[in-house]
Formats: C-alpha cells, structure tokens, sequence
C-alpha cells in the first residue's frame, strides 16, 4: 500500500488563513492602544513581568503604567511621633527604590511609562487602580 501523498496546497491555504487572521488581531490590538497596569516591588518577577510587557509593545502600542504600592506603617502613633513629612519622605524613598529598576528598563527599551505611588493594601490599590480604565494587568 502506497502512503497518502499530503496536499501542500490545502496546508498552505490554512496557513494563509491563520496568517490573515493573526494579522487582522495585530491591527485591532495596535489602534487600540492597551492601558497596561504593571505592579512593581523590585523582585525579579516584577521586573520579568516588565520585560515581557516591554519585549511586546511593537505588537499593540501600549500605554505603560507602573504601579508600587507600599503598605501603610504599622501604627499611627509613628505618624505623628515623627511628622507626616517625614513618613511620606519615607514612602517616596522605598517607592523609588523599588521603581528604579523597572525605570532603568524601560529607558533601556526606548519606552515610556506613567509611574503611581500608592500607600495601603497592596491588591486592593491595583485592583482599584486596575478598574479606573486599565485594559490589562501583567
């Protein structure tokens, strides 16, 4: 028995299609310019979820957003021991910190980004912040 001789013209249509497909889904992500949130603490996961976001952007333009968020310190008394100046001082310093990396990469990569600074619990912030028109999370 003689094997099937495969129909490269029928595999070929199919790989047009796809093709035509993949190509209509580029430029609909493209016009649409993707608000993308990224959290950011300065692990390396954070900045790897940043380096995908970043190694992507050729394929839907996306408007960049990184957000930190630190938790609040843990008693008010501290607050007003050392000043409201001092702990917002604080805040920016560790949020700095922990955005230079991310900022670092993304001039790296030619890549603009907003940046937000939040104090309080961590996911309900960029959930929050996720829901005021963000398209995506990463």
């Amino acid at each position: 028995m003689e094997a099937p001789v495969p129909r490269f013209d029928a595999d070929m249509r199919q790989v047009e299609n796809w093709a035509a497909r993949y190509d209509h889904h580029i430029e609909i992500a493209r016009s649409n310019h993707l608000k993308i949130l990224v959290p950011i603490d300065g692990s390396p996961a954070s900045l790897r979820a940043l380096a995908y976001v970043t190694s992507h952007t050729a394929m839907f333009a996306p408007d960049i957003s990184l957000i930190h968020v630190h938790l609040p310190l843990p008693s008010g008394k501290a607050v007003s021991w050392v000043g409201k100046e001092a702990v917002q001082a604080y805040y920016d310093e560790e949020a700095d910190a922990a955005l230079k990396p991310a900022i670092d990469q993304l001039a790296k990569a030619g890549v603009k980004a907003a940046v937000i600074k939040q104090v309080g619990d961590p996911g309900a912030e960029i959930a929050s912040m996720a829901a005021s028109g963000f398209d995506l999370i990463v």
